[in-house]
């Protein structure tokens, strides 16, 4: 009977590790998804703003060299 319920406990306190491992993992899969889509947003704007700023470059390009035919 001692026996029995020793490993009943025994049984229980696996399951209990299992259930806590599958959540413990869960939860690094959703950082991990959540880091992800953190960086795609990161370089999506990156690339954005790295437009924007070559759009000036040649706008003030372009003023420079009619500014030079001008003058």
């Amino acid at each position: 009977m001692l026996k029995q319920r020793e490993l009943d406990l025994r049984a229980m306190d696996m399951q209990r590790r299992a259930e806590t491992d599958a959540l413990r993992i869960n939860n690094q899969d959703e950082q991990f998804e959540d880091r992800l889509d953190f960086d795609k947003v990161k370089l999506e704007v990156n690339d954005e703003q790295s437009d924007e700023r070559l759009e000036v470059a040649r706008e003030k390009m372009n003023i420079k060299n009619k500014g030079a035919k001008n003058g």
